[in-house]
């Protein structure tokens, strides 16, 4: 039975996911016992003082109270509620209490993905998209269309090592759920939550954010990768290095393909359309550079570089008229937004 009640859990994958599959065992007994007690008792009286035929002016016997009873269903339940309390306290202290040499990883909620900055500046994305063509949303329409469906980047942990997730959120509130790690906490914005676990298998995991946050929210997956640390140290060193060429200087033709890339990890395909007179959320952006456009406060501006800039850094700034002020700022970097911005200039 024990067994049976703990099967229906995802693998527990950390150190601490086994302790609390104690305790959902314990309380699943505990309510599973008193569930048939109550309902056992409760078909038994049923039966046993059914009124018979030819019983019809027989009176149902008046009880005031029982003292013996009323001490005994409040003493019983108390101690069990303490019981349960004390079991689940001690998992709490566990989880709340973030080891010192833990490495901490900086995991931003935003519609509809996750991104992770690593402690030497390394950063990643869950970002979905139809790789090909940025205006179909789903993995239905992508397949469909016979193309390829992108699911971002993992996020990758060391094996047996404490982690420390720092968690917030640039536009709604999100909810970071590991169902293997048995950890979940908001992603709120304006402000900082914080997880910790210590994965103890290799292997990928599941990511959901459970905290409805739009459109696409059943699309905001991801995948937690485990590794060992040797590999996790490896993999981290490359990343850096890759992310030190950054800065250098590219084409116009290598900054446009960039900028596409960037566009769909971004999220920039689930607000705005790269073919021209299409409308989601925000304006088309196929053809819009060096058009001028008509603000919500009646004002006009040219869409340039310097617009599209500002725009990107900040959304409320400059709103194009009939569009709501629905963008929240993007965590980009300026050699980001500037492949973005020749992406959009090619773009007719």
């Amino acid at each position: 039975m024990w067994q049976i009640m703990l099967a229906i859990l995802p693998e527990p994958a950390s150190s601490f996911a086994g302790e609390w599959d104690s305790v959902y065992s314990i309380v699943s007994w505990i309510t599973g016992i008193a569930f048939l007690l109550v309902e056992g008792a409760l078909i038994y009286f049923i039966f046993k003082y059914r009124r018979h035929k030819g019983e019809s002016d027989k009176e149902t016997p008046f009880f005031t109270h029982s003292t013996k009873m009323e001490i005994l269903w409040t003493a019983i339940p108390t101690v069990i509620v303490i019981f349960i309390f004390f079991i689940a306290a001690k998992n709490f202290v566990t989880i709340r209490t973030i080891p010192k040499d833990a490495l901490e990883i900086s995991v931003t909620g935003q519609k509809w993905q996750w991104t992770f900055v690593y402690p030497n500046g390394v950063k990643k994305t869950t970002a979905h998209y139809c790789e090909g063509d940025a205006n179909l949303k789903t993995l239905h329409d992508c397949e469909a269309a016979g193309k390829k469906w992108s699911w971002g980047d993992p996020l990758v942990v060391p094996l047996n090592k404490n982690v420390r997730i720092k968690l917030t959120s640039i536009d709604v509130i999100h909810s970071f759920f590991i169902p293997e790690f048995r950890v979940k906490q908001d992603a709120v914005p304006g402000t900082y939550n914080f997880l910790w676990f210590k994965p103890i298998k290799t292997g990928t995991f599941r990511l959901f954010c459970t905290e409805y946050c739009g459109d696409l929210h059943s699309q905001m997956l991801g995948v937690v990768k485990v590794v060992p640390e040797n590999e996790f140290n490896a993999w981290l060193a490359k990343e850096a290095s890759g992310a030190s060429e950054e800065g250098k200087e590219l084409s116009v033709e290598e900054l446009v393909e960039k900028g596409k890339g960037l566009v769909q990890k971004a999220g920039c395909t689930a607000c705005h359309a790269f073919v021209p007179g299409k409308r989601i959320v925000g304006p088309a952006l196929a053809g819009i550079f060096g058009k001028e456009v008509k603000l919500n406060n009646g004002q006009k501006v040219m869409v340039d570089e310097a617009y599209l800039m500002e725009s990107i850094k900040d959304p409320t700034a400059k709103i194009v008229a009939g569009f709501p002020p629905a963008m929240p700022p993007q965590n980009l970097s300026d050699n980001e937004i500037k492949a973005i911005i020749e992406y959009i200039k090619s773009l007719k």
